[in-house]
């Protein structure tokens, strides 16, 4: 096996528990065939000077390992270096770790038949190709002499140093907001933070994450991220101020959580990329009283901002009002993302910034067909006032991870639909046709009339609401095998149709504050209810839960 052993060479460090030294020896076997190696189980001040000047890291990690190898792996994500996860298991990863890896291909143990036919899948791992001499190793080469000669001047210079400015107050405390996010070391060397959710990702989404609805027991609420082709849950994160200490921020995403105001990120005056979509709040959260929407006070103070992304928030009306006279004066704003319908679309007119709107817009079937078809495309927006008409015979598929969204159009299908994405639209949709929502897939969106004559399934792991002034007419036949869930505000009507229920159907209770809806509309549902035949069952909850 060729170590490691200078400056000259690209190197991979193989770091390890050691409870799994033998099997970390092996897959140091393996690698070393195709690259020189550093092998460590500890991680001292020596081992971290030597991951600084590495090509790629890789941790092999089990259940007894993973704790001890998070310091390694935060640092090497905070370095900005390739990482190549060996799992010898799949444990229970920490917040930390999982975030870390949750993006990274790593190989894992189980999926090869043996042993042998793991090893021979981690020789071949195209992250051990091309391998090239990082910066921090180029630099330690050449400085190396330097260094040797300078040796006094630099302890002298790094005593005074430390005396002037402790040592400390530029680390990242593994306890604050910062440090549970997985970031850890210098604050002032980091230049990149893109968090999306509850998820730290290692690539900025320009293309805009998209906020779904997860078809899970634990999680209602996730964003879907089209670069990495994953879902993440939505982020709790409110509290920026540990992000002042990034005083170097170039680039930070903050999408999917529950940010409220920017002031404590206006010290930033590095920042050129900044995304603040999908923003949420749980009215329910004592955090959020008194809370209108987000709000972007002195955002012009961030004067190197280039791109920023605002799609689908609640804006504070307050700050909309003159929001976009600030935005217009920032000096080297060049993009701003919005949803179409953004109450900022109309008064940014003019500016000399692009305004990019998410997803593609589409007006006939023609074209819906061709976006649902794009790998690219993951939003597809329905113009308002337009007609999708899927002709009898036709078949349409909307894919996974696809959503269709808009409002003030029709929908008429004669052909066959199959949703295994998401539709969130207020729309005038009749069915003469068949409709499926797939496993996986979902219907919901309020104030849409449906009008069906045909065949509407939900199928098993399928999911629809009726709230918010959704309105179900059913002359044909309407059958759930999945989840269907009627809110508040939501109306089924049959009008000589057939309701089957075989799968599980939530009612919800009247909301506290609504008692003048009184005993007449629960009779209402309950009647309506009561006229699905099938041996699913009916719930009664005050959320919907899947």
């Amino acid at each position: 096996m060729e170590n490691y052993s200078g400056n000259k060479d690209p190197f991979v460090f193989i770091a390890y528990g050691k409870e799994d030294e033998a099997q970390a020896k092996k897959a140091a076997e393996a690698i070393a065939e195709k690259a020189k190696v550093f092998l460590a189980s500890e991680f001292g001040a020596k081992e971290k000077k030597i991951l600084d000047k590495a090509s790629l890291f890789v941790p092999v990690i089990s259940a007894a390992s993973a704790p001890g190898l998070e310091e390694a792996v935060s640092r090497a994500a905070a370095a900005g270096k390739d990482l190549l996860p060996v799992f010898l298991e799949m444990p229970e990863l920490s917040p930390g770790m999982s975030m870390l890896l949750g993006t990274t291909q790593g190989h894992l143990k189980q999926e090869s038949d043996d042993e042998d036919s793991f090893l021979k899948a981690l020789k071949s791992s195209p992250a051990l190709s091309g391998l090239k001499v990082s910066a921090a190793q180029k630099k330690a080469s050449r400085n190396t002499l330097i260094a040797a000669i300078c040796a006094f001047v630099v302890v002298v210079a790094a005593v005074l140093v430390i005396a002037l400015k402790p040592f400390a107050a530029d680390r990242i405390d593994k306890d604050s907001a910062l440090g549970q996010l997985g970031l850890s070391g210098s604050a002032s060397s980091i230049k990149k933070v893109y968090l999306y959710g509850n998820s730290l990702e290692k690539n900025f989404e320009t293309g805009g994450a998209i906020q779904s609805v997860a078809n899970t027991a634990s999680d209602l609420s996730s964003l879907y991220l089209p670069v990495a082709d994953k879902m993440v849950a939505l982020g709790t994160l409110t509290d920026l101020s540990d992000f002042a200490q990034l005083t170097n921020l170039e680039e930070l995403s903050l999408a999917g959580n529950s940010v409220t105001e920017i002031s404590q990120l206006l010290s930033l005056k590095k920042l050129k990329k900044l995304d603040l979509s999908d923003q949420h709040y749980d009215e329910n959260d004592p955090r959020f009283r008194g809370i209108e929407g987000l709000s972007l006070a002195g955002i012009s103070q961030l004067t190197s901002l280039e791109y920023l992304n605002l799609a689908y928030n609640n804006l504070e009306e307050a700050w909309a009002a003159t929001g976009a006279e600030e935005l217009k004066s920032m000096p080297n704003l060049k993009t701003v993302v919005l949803e179409r319908g953004s109450m900022l679309a109309e008064q940014l007119a003019g500016a000399s910034f692009e305004i990019v709107y998410t997803g593609t817009e589409v007006k006939n079937y023609e074209e819906l067909k061709a976006a649902a078809a794009d790998k690219n495309c993951h939003e597809i927006d329905i113009a308002p006032g337009s007609v999708i008409t899927i002709p009898a015979g036709e078949e349409f598929t909307l894919p996974k991870n696809v959503g269709i969204s808009g409002g003030d159009h029709e929908l008429r299908n004669y052909g066959t639909i199959h949703i295994k994405g998401w539709v969130e639209c207020r729309a005038q949709e009749y069915n003469d046709g068949v409709i499926i929502v797939e496993d996986g897939g979902y219907w919901v969106g309020g104030m849409s009339e449906i009008y069906n004559n045909g065949t509407f399934t939900i199928a098993k792991g399928g999911f629809q609401s009726f709230e918010r002034g959704k309105h179900l007419e059913n002359k044909g036949t309407y059958t759930v095998e999945g989840v269907m869930f009627l809110g508040f505000g939501g109306r089924l009507d049959n009008e000589g149709g057939r309701l089957v229920n075989n799968g599980k159907i939530q009612v919800q209770n009247i909301p506290a504050g609504f008692d003048m809806l009184g005993q007449e509309w629960q009779d209402q549902r309950k009647d309506i209810i009561s006229k699905f035949t099938g041996g699913g069952s009916v719930e009664y909850v005050d959320q919907m839960k899947w």
